[in-house]
This record gives structure tokens, C-alpha cells and sequence, in this order.
């Protein structure tokens, strides 16, 4: 297994994010062409909670075992390795478990007390395996990050997207005639064999690299010998990240609530409120995070990246390596942020035949342009060992969405207005933070040499999008072939102004 450089683990990542990302939004349209905006949104009420769940269970290894393995990759302690994996199978696998086992004996009571629709139990009910599925793999993920080996976690990525799509599709038409709420437990239930096939792929990759001669009796030694030192090292990682996932994920699980109360509150009837929370996280969100699968990649190799360089003192291509990964996010997630914008509801009307859904993503995506940024500032701040700076930032902008959404949706002048501004609210400030966090720790000296040139070309970009729009839609009737067509030509012009200011070939 060979060390890959960032720049390669991040395409392998991109690569099979992208595919990932365009199966799971082709399984979105399928899934809003069966359930309609109703049943997404009973599908997306149990996603939130069993988030939390499993930011609980899987307690913030993943980020701690990367970390660490990248730490002792740099100094060659593969004993020290193989305790720190021992001890973080152990945890997951035990807490992840437990946590099932317990949510399935409280099963009639959580989604009563949680959910404004009672057919949410369905859904709930059926996410309950994925817990200790996900908790495991967190762990091996974390291995081959920390490795800097992209190549088992994009794979498995790919083919868990791929057997979803087609388990969705096959169970959700089976179960519709048993009702709304069962049919959206299916498409919940095609998201655990998803993750199962992703968890066998991970562990024959695991297994394979025959780094280590693992038997049980060599967990317990390991536990006995070395057990509270390689503890108190987990938690010196995992504890702040923790603290971040939970903070996000409880922030997520009080969303829905919040929402759906609200718009009650505003003289909405449950399915009313339950179909525009639907609207809005199943039509909306997906095309507003399409760019997030490239932030994803910069940030999922950049972290051990960082944390190894910051390990080795060598600050000035740990500055390199910052400014690279925020030029490229800007130079792919300003111009999609751009195209989503002016042909919001022409995109909505074709996908999900809901031009109301694009007038929601004018109101918010260029608050979420800003945002596009977090999620990589949030891994460098990781990395230099700034785990507790991301939890209060996260913390300080999930309070404050959550309580905007909360006092403005439910008047009844502004419902899901509110809940817009909201969200705006909580994006713009957690990314704000976390880049005034990271110049304060480091100082790095951000690059603005090149930005005025990307500026023209983004702008260049828009205008040739707009104007062949404008000619082209007299000649095209087929809204597919002429959104394609805008994008394709604009993007590929875009590419041109790129490679013409050497832009391109600087990043990379």
C-alpha cells in the first residue's frame, strides 16, 4: 500500500464523490417522483436523529484514528498503530451495540416524542442497524485516511451508492401500497445495504494489507498492556471532535422539530408542515450541497495532510497546502453557486416539478457560496490540533440558527422564510469564525495574487451562461438538452478562461 500525494488522493476522492454525488442525486429525483415532497420528508425526520447517534457511538474516532495514524506513520511505530486500532474497534463496536439494542426497546416512544408526524416511526425504525455499520467503518476509514490511501474508501463509496440506487428504486415500488410511510422506510432500509456493502468492501481491503498478524487474544493484550495510554490519547483527539459532532448533530436533530413545530405554529396541518420540510431538505439542500463533494475530498485528505506537516514543523507547505484547497473550492463552488442562482427554478421545475423549490434556493445560496469554505477550514483547524476552537464555533452557529428559526418561522408572515434566514444565519457565522480561528492560530498568509484573475473568469462565466441561455431557449424546447448544452458550453469556456490565466495550472 503506497502513500498517495494530495493532490492524487484528492482526485481519487473527487472522482468517486462525483459519482457518488450523481447517483445519490438520480436516486433523489426517483425518490420525489415515488414519495413526493410528503415522503421525503418522513424519510429525512430519522436522518438527523440517527446522526447524532452515530456521532455518539462512533465518538469522534474517525478524525482521532486518521490523526494518529498519520502521527505514527511519521515516526514508524506500527505497535503503537495497532493498539490505537484495537482500542477504537473495541469502543465503536461496543457503543454502536448497545445503542441499537436501546433504541430498539424505547422504539415506541422516541418518534412520539420527537416528531410532529407519527408515521415517522417506520423510518426510524428501520435506520436503527445502520448505528453499528457506520460506527465500524468510521474506524476503518479513518485507517486508510490517515494512511493517505484514498483508493478502499472511494471504491467502497461508489459501489454502496450504486446498489442503493437499485435497492430504492426495487423496494420503495414494492412497498407503496402499503402506505406513504412504509414506502419511505424502504428507501430508509436501501441506505443500510448500502452501508453494509460499504463496510465488507472496507474490511476485505483492511484485511488484505496483511500489515498486521491480528488475532483476538492480541486486542485484550493490547488492552491490558498499553489500554489507558492509547485512551487518554484517543480522547485527547476524539473528545473535542466529538464534542463538534454532537453539537452538529443535535443542532440537526432539533432542526426538524423546530421546523415542523414552527410551521404548526404558524396555522399549518402536520402534513403540510411535514411535506415543506421535505421541500426543502429533499429538493433544496441536494443541489445547494452538489458543490460539497469536492470540499469533502480537499478536506478528508487534507486533515492528516496538515497534521503530519504541522507534526514536522514544515509551516511553509503547510501554508501552501491551505491556500491550495481554498483557491480550488473557490474556483468550483462560486461558479456552480452562480449557474444554481440564475436557473434555479428552471433545474427544480425539470427534476423534481417543483419550481417553488428554486425560488427557495435563490433566497439562500449565496449565503451557502460562503459556506462552501467551512467544511476544508474546518479540517485545518482540526489538523493543528484546534479540535475544542471548532466545537465552540460550531456550537456559537448552531445556537444561533436554531434560535432565528425559532422565534421568526413561526410567525405566520414568514414561515419558511424563516427558516431560510435561519439557516443563512448559522452558515455564514460558522464559516466566519473558523477563518478568523485559523488566521489567529497560525497566521497563514492567504494569497489574494490570483483572485481578481478568477473573479473576471467566474464573471466571464456567468455572462456567457445568461446570454446563450437567451438565444438558445427559442431553439430548444427540450429543457434537459438546453440546460445541458448552457452548462457544458459555459463550463467549458470557463475552463478555457482558467487555463488562459494559468489558474488552473498554479493549483494543481
Amino acid at each position: 500500500m503506497g502513500k498517495q500525494s494530495l493532490l492524487k488522493g484528492t482526485i481519487i476522492l473527487a472522482v468517486a464523490a462525483c459519482y457518488s454525488k450523481l447517483i445519490g442525486f438520480i436516486n433523489g429525483i426517483v425518490l420525489s417522483r415515488l414519495l413526493g415532497p410528503e415522503g421525503i420528508g418522513l424519510a429525512m425526520m430519522a436522518m438527523p436523529i440517527t446522526g447524532l447517534l452515530i456521532a455518539i457511538t462512533g465518538f469522534g474516532l474517525e478524525v482521532a484514528v486518521a490523526n494518529l495514524v498519520a502521527e505514527n506513520n511519521a515516526t514508524n511505530n506500527r505497535t503503537r498503530l495497532r493498539h490505537v486500532l484495537s482500542l477504537s474497534f473495541l469502543i465503536t463496536g461496543t457503543l454502536g451495540v448497545i445503542t441499537s439494542l436501546l433504541l430498539l426497546g424505547l422504539i415506541h416512544y422516541v418518534p412520539g416524542l420527537l416528531f410532529a408526524d407519527e408515521r415517522a416511526i417506520y423510518t426510524f425504525t428501520a435506520i436503527i442497524p445502520i448505528i453499528p455499520i457506520v460506527a465500524i467503518s468510521s474506524i476503518l476509514k479513518g485507517y486508510f485516511h490517515g494512511k493517505q490511501y484514498m483508493s478502499p474508501g472511494a471504491f467502497a463509496s461508489i459501489l454502496e451508492q450504486s446498489v442503493q440506487l437499485v435497492v430504492t428504486y426495487m423496494l420503495v415500488q414494492y412497498l407503496l401500497p402499503y402506505g406513504l410511510g412504509v414506502a419511505a422506510a424502504g428507501a430508509v432500509i436501501s441506505m443500510v445495504i448500502g452501508e453494509a456493502i460499504s463496510l465488507g468492501v472496507l474490511i476485505v481491503a483492511f484485511n488484505r494489507q496483511k500489515e498486521f498478524k491480528w488475532r483476538f487474544f492480541h486486542i485484550v493484550q493490547d488492552l491490558i498492556r498499553d489500554g489507558k495510554q492509547h485512551t487518554r490519547d484517543l480522547i485527547r483527539v476524539a473528545l473535542p471532535n466529538t464534542g463538534s459532532h454532537l453539537v452538529n448533530s443535535f443542532a440537526g436533530v432539533l432542526l426538524p422539530i423546530i421546523i415542523t413545530h414552527s410551521f404548526l405554529t404558524a396555522g399549518l396541518t402536520a402534513e403540510t408542515a411535514t411535506e415543506t420540510y421535505g421541500l426543502l431538505m429533499g429538493y433544496v439542500m441536494p443541489l445547494v450541497f452538489v458543490p460539497t463533494f469536492i470540499t469533502h475530498s480537499l478536506s478528508t485528505n487534507l486533515l492528516p495532510s496538515i497534521s503530519d506537516l504541522y507534526a514536522r514543523r514544515q509551516f511553509q507547505q503547510m501554508y501552501s497546502n491551505i491556500n491550495q484547497v481554498i483557491n480550488v473550492t473557490m474556483m468550483i463552488c462560486i461558479p456552480w453557486a452562480l449557474f444554481l442562482y440564475f436557473f434555479a427554478t428552471e433545474l427544480t421545475g425539470l427534476f423534481y416539478h417543483s419550481e417553488e423549490a428554486g425560488l427557495l434556493i435563490q433566497k439562500m445560496i449565496f449565503c451557502f457560496m460562503l459556506s462552501y469554505l467551512q467544511i476544508p477550514l474546518q479540517a485545518v483547524l482540526i489538523g493543528i490540533g484546534k479540535s475544542s476552537v471548532v466545537l465552540y464555533n460550531n456550537l456559537i452557529a448552531a445556537l444561533a440558527s436554531l434560535l432565528m428559526i425559532y422565534f421568526v418561522a413561526s410567525q405566520p408572515s414568514m414561515g419558511v422564510n424563516g427558516v431560510i434566514l435561519g439557516l443563512n444565519l448559522g452558515e455564514v457565522l460558522g464559516t466566519v469564525l473558523h477563518f478568523a480561528s485559523l488566521y489567529q492560530a497560525v497566521r497563514f498568509p492567504f494569497s489574494f495574487a490570483r483572485f481578481y484573475k478568477l473573479l473576471i473568469a467566474i464573471v466571464c462565466m456567468a455572462s456567457c451562461a445568461i446570454f446563450l441561455y437567451m438565444t438558445l431557449d427559442s431553439y430548444i424546447s427540450n429543457g434537459y438538452v438546453l440546460l445541458s448544452s448552457v452548462l457544458l458550453v459555459s463550463a467549458s469556456f470557463y475552463m478555457l478562461l482558467l487555463h488562459r490565466f494559468r489558474l488552473f495550472k498554479q493549483e494543481l
